[in-house]
């Protein structure tokens, strides 16, 4: 490598320098090379040795360092242009000095190839975008977290939840995450960032409607007049679809007449991949009831028309139109928000209220764990309390066994093993409810005769290898397995 100047003749003949410095290589195919450096010999001096740098890592097959990065984004488009143009530099890494708008312009489209909603794309792309412009980031070098974390915490201080703010942080990294995916950048500089916490900073807490609060709901709507372009009877419809399957806004706006399937065994409605929130098809049953109800309005729709035409895009404000008309309150006394998400919650708390295993509530909620399901979208007001949950045990007591007795209940029963050569050796069994006294007597479950003062009776399987022993006693009746 070599810096120098290059002369020319000018008007009267005379050679005079060039204004600039150049710097003369042989590339990764041992072809000269002069580029056009600076005006200052030094700079010159530094640009030859990163150039010789970059030379050594193509030969090697390697990727730049980060210090090599660091400052090939820092150089001038039309540099990094040569380098690419000569194969020292692969294209994508020669627009890692773009500006962030070209870089965010471009992510977008590849959220689009990859199926995210149109609504999904357009929030990420506009956080990013905000919080590129509030700490003043031009170019992917000026990235720093440091920044980011000041600007979120300042905004935080003027309103922001904590929610929101991590939102704000998924979608940078998300951003981020892509860059370097696409050896646009090499690394995340925002990975070490950590969301913040949100249980203590809760801003809009949803609440569950009790299930007069849901039919109240729904009367006013289908009473109601009409809201941004919606009937009321939609409206009456919308509310009554989300509370019975716990549809999200965003994904009832994707359904069409094809989304129902009403000749299933049980009718279902299907959420695409591309518009569910965990990226998979999503079929759920329908109520009975709620089919005949939607075969009548999805009637004379083309299979392809959306399910509500007319559906706003701030749900919140237009259920909160109809809560007022219901007589219901939008914040309860607990500064709880009863917005349209209020429904899904809604949904899964009564789910769960009325008794369903818990995985099927998780099934049918659609969530990842079971933490998700009980923890956040269940409502312990409308839950059972311990007390009730205790009540509902069987009753062990001698009060209700003399209860049973007397109403001539002697078919309970309590099914054990005895061993086929031995008995009850150690363990005495009094179902009466008395004590005990003196060595347990002992059975020969092959001779079920010896079983002194008790009615008993045995069949052999010898396909099993086992005996089965029926030994009554007032009130109960046991039945010994034998091996």
């Amino acid at each position: 490598m070599r810096v120098f100047k290059p002369e020319r003749r000018d008007e009267k003949g005379k050679q005079q320098p060039y204004r600039k410095w150049y710097v003369e290589f042989r590339d990764h195919l041992e072809t000269v090379r002069r580029i056009p450096a600076f005006t200052d010999r030094k700079a010159s001096e530094e640009l030859g040795r990163k150039i010789e740098i970059l030379v050594a890592s193509r030969l090697a097959g390697e990727a730049p360092d980060a210090a090599l990065t660091r400052w090939l984004e820092t150089t001038s488009p039309k540099l990094r242009g040569k380098l690419c143009k000569i194969g020292l530099l692969d294209a994508s890494r020669a627009a890692a000095g773009k500006p962030l708008t070209e870089h965010v312009s471009d992510w977008e489209k590849y959220l689009q190839s990859k199926g995210d909603t149109e609504m999904h794309i357009e929030t990420s792309a506009a956080r990013v975008l905000k919080a590129f412009a509030g700490c003043g980031f031009q170019v992917w070098s000026d990235i720093s977290a440091g920044k980011i974390q000041v600007w979120l915490a300042e905004r935080r201080e003027t309103g922001m939840s904590s929610e929101t703010s991590n939102h704000y942080l998924r979608a940078l990294k998300g951003f981020c995450n892509w860059m370097v995916r696409d050896r646009r950048a090499i690394e995340n500089p925002l990975r070490h960032i950590q969301t913040v916490n949100t249980k203590v900073d809760r801003r809009h807490d949803r609440r569950v409607l009790t299930v007069d609060e849901v039919r109240r709901l729904i009367t006013a709507a289908q009473n109601g007049a009409e809201y941004a372009g919606m009937p009321g009877w939609e409206r009456a419809i919308l509310y009554r679809l989300a509370v019975e399957t716990g549809l999200r806004a965003n994904e009832i706006r994707t359904l069409t007449r094809n989304s129902f399937d009403f000749n299933a065994d049980p009718p279902t409605v299907t959420v695409k991949a591309a518009y569910s929130k965990h990226r998979r098809d999503d079929t759920l049953p329908l109520r009975p009831e709620t089919v005949q109800t939607l075969r009548e309005f999805l009637s004379g729709k083309f299979p392809t028309a959306p399910l509500f035409s007319n559906m706003p895009a701030r749900t919140g404000e237009m259920m909160q139109v109809d809560l007022e008309h219901a007589g219901i309150p939008y914040v309860d006394d607990s500064e709880r928000f009863a917005d349209f998400h209020s429904l899904r919650h809604t949904f899964i708390t009564m789910l769960t209220q009325s008794g369903i295993h818990v995985k099927t509530c998780q099934s049918l909620a659609r969530h990842s764990t079971i933490t998700l399901t009980m923890d956040r979208y269940t409502a312990p007001a409308l839950l059972e309390t311990q007390s009730e949950a205790i009540r509902k045990l069987p009753d062990f007591s001698a009060a209700a066994l003399s209860e049973k007795k007397a109403a001539g209940a002697d078919n309970s029963s309590v099914a054990f093993c005895v061993p086929f050569r031995g008995g009850f050796s150690d363990t005495s069994v009094d179902f009466s409810g008395q004590k005990r006294e003196g060595k347990p007597e002992m059975v020969n479950a092959s001779k079920p005769s010896q079983i002194a003062g008790k009615r008993a009776s045995a069949s052999a399987s010898e396909k099993m290898g086992r005996t089965r022993l029926e030994l009554a006693t007032p009130g109960f009746s046991v039945q010994c397995s034998t091996n």
